[in-house]
C-alpha cells in the first residue's frame, strides 16, 4: 500500500470538499488512513464519516470500496422492508 507524506490535507479539503477545516474527528481518521494503518471510525450520523475515506481515496492508488455507503444502503433497506412487513 502506498503511504503519503503529509500532505496539506486542508488544501485538499477545499480543493476536492469545499470545505475549509474539518469536523471534529475527521481528520485523525484521514491522517491514519494516509499512513496506511488498519481504521474504524465510529462516529454520529451526519459526521463526515464518508469524507474520512473519500479524501484518502482520491489520494491513494488502487481502488476503495465504499463501504460506508453500501453498509448505510443495506440497513435502509432492511429498514424499510421491515416496516412494510410489520404493515402486512
Amino acid at each position: 500500500m502506498q503511504v503519503l507524506e503529509s500532505p496539506d490535507l486542508e488544501q485538499l479539503l477545499q480543493e476536492y470538499f469545499g470545505h475549509t477545516a474539518f469536523r471534529e474527528g475527521q481528520r485523525q481518521v484521514v491522517e491514519a488512513v494516509l499512513a496506511g494503518k488498519d481504521v474504524l471510525a465510529v462516529m454520529p450520523t451526519g459526521s463526515g464519516k464518508s469524507l474520512c475515506y473519500q479524501l484518502p481515496a482520491m489520494l491513494l492508488d488502487g481502488l476503495t470500496p465504499p463501504y460506508g455507503q453500501v453498509s448505510g444502503r443495506i440497513d435502509a433497506g432492511w429498514h424499510s422492508s421491515t416496516l412494510s412487513d410489520a404493515r402486512q
